[in-house]
């Protein structure tokens, strides 16, 4: 299988590229594509400059010139300004790949806003990557059906060479005897 990454997620990069069935190809800057293969990230890389505008000719021109070279299966945009622009890459292809979006917040989409008719409510997208229960039955509840949505929770990769339970109190000044529960998030109303 072929798949395009709208965003070079290391980890998800990685684990694919690992795998000899999959052939992991993904999309950035010029600048994070320098970066990134420094640091030693596999898989084929296209250049695709990401624009403020879900309608931005020139990303959709890059992003239909990656699909047409490396000729996915699969095309995952991880947010809607690239799911825009594989939709609109993608028309008039004869044998266009599959569309899968990520959605992480719980916002419903909206039957009458043009800008959610050319991203997630699209005919071309396929199925959808949800963070959470929540967003998922948001998704659902803006009329995608369930079938189509999918949970996939992310997460914050370990950290090599975490102290122990002991140091990392002391560390910040937290009691022994304490109860301790943590989050790490960026928090507002919509996220899933």
């Amino acid at each position: 299988m072929r798949i395009l990454l709208s965003t070079p997620v290391p980890e998800l990069v990685s684990h694919l590229d690992a795998d000899s069935g999959v052939d992991v190809s993904w999309l950035a800057s010029a600048e994070q594509i320098e970066s990134l293969r420094s640091k030693g990230l596999g898989g084929d890389a296209c250049e695709y400059q990401v624009s403020r505008s879900k309608l931005d000719l020139r990303s959709v021109r890059e992003m239909r010139r990656a699909i047409k070279q490396k000729q996915p299966d699969l095309v995952h945009a991880f947010y809607g300004r690239a799911l825009s622009h594989a939709v609109l890459a993608t028309l008039g292809m004869s044998k266009p790949p599959a569309i899968v979006s990520f959605r992480g917040i719980t916002s419903k989409l909206h039957r009458l806003d043009p800008s959610d008719w050319l991203t997630y409510l699209h005919p071309k997208v396929v199925a959808h990557a949800c963070e959470s229960n929540a967003v998922r039955d948001a998704m659902v509840a803006s009329g995608i059906p369930r079938e189509n949505c999918f949970v996939t929770y992310n997460r914050v990769p370990p950290v090599a060479g975490v102290e122990s339970r002991h140091e990392l109190r002391s560390q910040l000044g937290i009691p022994e005897n304490a109860f301790v529960v943590g989050t790490v998030a960026t928090m507002r109303p919509v996220k899933g």
